[in-house]
């Protein structure tokens, strides 16, 4: 029997120690006097069932006396307990009722030789080798059951009153009460029923000092959340949320439930649902391991998430999240102003970008017209190619074979009636001749190409969009190439040729095939379709022949509008 109260004492010192060296910040006050009338009455117990020299029956009351310690204000002290760890609001009166409650009856247990109400009678009889305390209960022990029966009712009390308060109290907080109520209950009729020689109630109080050290494991997450809670909790400007590792709502303070109402309904120790805006960032963290801001909108308000992660001593393990919400609405509305005023800016600039491209185009038109107009053998020719390569860029944007973009396509476009600029210094002699050319005239007219190049360039050099510039000068400089490299002026040959060129080069010469000069006759459309299609590979571009030769029915439509 010695044995076994020396197991219960030794037991509850080491819990203690645990208590006190791993614990402490999570137990409170309360807790810690738990642990330690535990150990008063594990030790009284073991003085009680150890005796074996003089004064014997003195001896025997005194160790008695001292379990009534932990008799009298454990249970009080538990109830406290349980109260706290359950935000019993109503627990600040059972915790002064129960303890002048106790502290009656354990000065009645001191008192008892004086006025015999605790205990009428009391004397040490031997029982086998060991000493045992014969009782006849008084009055004040009857009060004393009584008492404990009501500390029993009132933790029952408080917690179902807890379990109808999930949102605010941990589950698993809840569960370890009950537990530690279940084994107290059991173990204070059991000893009644099966009148023991043994007491159990030592026993019992070690199984409950166990369970609530497995519940301070369990705390320390809810401790970050209380602390935080107590200094964030009447800050206005920030909101929090804290999660444990598996995605448990942990808690969280006041102003985020303002801010998002839902918070209230979630269940302490309970799984956020996966699609909750908290999880975002959390999710987008662990997709791209890189911590991003989250912007939410909530009742035409913006609200920024961050969050914080809180791993182990040793950062192996995370163990929560703490989830900063900060109301961004201001600044929110500045970036929506500023992006505003950036579109509106950007708007009038690509409204001017756009006048000021036809002023430019304009002005191309004018310039190629004045070119024109001395030119008598090719009325019409500029206007006629640019209308021809208009029809002829859809064709090439539909193949997909080329990943040019629109404003390319519209460069080209706009530059095309350029391409014959160099012809303002042929002389006129030349340019208007009837007939054919001499080989000299030819190779004066074979200049055009060169000359007009430099003069475009020159025209184009204070223009801003270098880009067009550069199209303009590669139409005018090698639209006479040919694929195979017997053109002019460089003699370039395949896709050494630009690509404005080559497509310039397919508009200027069917216009050419199917009009009338001074020196043939306009050829039917099946003739000229022939030549460009023989002429594949040798003076054009076989692909784009190809996409250009499928244009025949736009192509001879148009022809036949602008000739009647």
């Amino acid at each position: 029997m010695s044995f076994f109260y020396l197991t219960i004492f030794i037991i509850s010192i080491i819990l203690l120690l645990l208590l006190l060296t791993i614990y402490k910040k999570q137990a409170g006050i309360y807790f810690i006097l738990i642990f330690v009338l535990t150990a008063i009455s594990a030790f009284g117990y073991l003085e009680l069932y150890t005796i074996d020299s003089i004064n014997l029956e003195d001896k025997a009351i005194l160790a008695n006396t001292i379990t009534y310690i932990g008799g009298c204000f454990i249970p009080v002290l538990m109830l406290t307990s349980i109260c706290d760890l359950t935000n019993f609001k109503k627990g600040k009166y059972l915790k002064i009722f129960f303890f002048v409650i106790a502290t009656i009856i354990f000065s009645f247990v001191l008192t008892n030789n004086i006025h015999h109400l605790f205990y009428k009678s009391i004397e040490l009889i031997k029982i086998g080798n060991h000493y045992q305390l014969k009782k006849e209960y008084g009055i004040m022990h009857t009060i004393h059951y009584i008492y404990l029966s009501l500390i029993i009712a009132s933790i029952l009390y408080v917690v179902i009153k807890s379990f109808n308060n999930k949102a605010n109290v941990p589950f698993k907080t809840s569960l370890a009460v009950s537990a530690i109520l279940f084994i107290n209950i059991l173990t204070f009729f059991l000893e009644k029923i099966i009148n023991s020689s043994y007491e159990l109630i030592g026993l019992a109080y070690i199984l409950s000092e166990i369970i609530l050290l497995f519940l301070f494991k369990k705390m320390r997450l809810y401790d970050v959340s209380m602390l935080t809670t107590s200094s964030l909790d009447n800050d206005k400007f920030y909101g929090f949320i804290v999660l444990d590792h598996h995605h448990h709502y942990l808690g969280a303070n006041k102003t985020i439930k303002e801010w998002f109402p839902e918070v209230n309904k979630i269940n302490i120790d309970h799984h956020i649902n996966d699609s909750s805006i908290f999880l975002k960032s959390i999710h987008d963290f662990s997709k791209t391991n890189k911590k991003q801001d989250t912007i939410i909108k909530q009742n035409e308000k913006y609200y920024k998430l961050d969050y914080q992660i809180l791993y182990n001593t040793r950062k192996t393990k995370i163990l929560a999240y703490i989830i900063i919400c900060s109301d961004d609405t201001k600044n929110q509305q500045y970036l929506s102003l500023l992006n505003n005023y950036n579109e509106k800016l950007e708007a009038e600039v690509l409204l001017k970008t756009k006048h000021l491209k036809e002023i430019q185009n304009d002005i191309i038109l004018s310039m190629a017209n004045i070119v024109e107009n001395r030119d008598l053998n090719t009325g019409g020719h500029i206007k006629r190619t640019s209308d021809c390569i208009k029809l002829f860029v859809p064709e090439i944007k539909k193949s997909g074979l080329y990943s040019y973009s629109d404003d390319f396509y519209n460069d080209v476009i706009m530059a095309a009636p350029l391409h014959d600029f160099g012809k303002i210094a042929i002389p006129d002699s030349i340019l208007n001749k009837q007939g054919k050319f001499t080989d000299e005239e030819y190779n004066i007219m074979k200049l055009h190409p060169i000359k007009g190049a430099k003069i475009v360039g020159e025209i184009l050099q204070s223009s801003e969009d270098e880009y067009f510039r550069k199209i303009a000068v590669n139409i005018a400089y090698y639209h006479h190439e040919k694929y195979d490299g017997s053109g002019y002026p460089s003699k370039l040959k395949g896709e050494e040729i630009p690509f404005e060129a080559r497509i310039m080069a397919l508009a200027d010469v069917f216009d050419a095939l199917v009009s009338k000069r001074c020196y043939k006759e306009k050829y039917s459309y099946e003739k000229a379709f022939n030549i460009i299609s023989e002429s594949l590979g040798t003076h054009f571009d076989p692909t784009l022949g190809k996409i250009f030769l499928n244009c025949r029915d736009d192509l001879i439509a148009y022809y036949d509008k602008v000739s009647d």
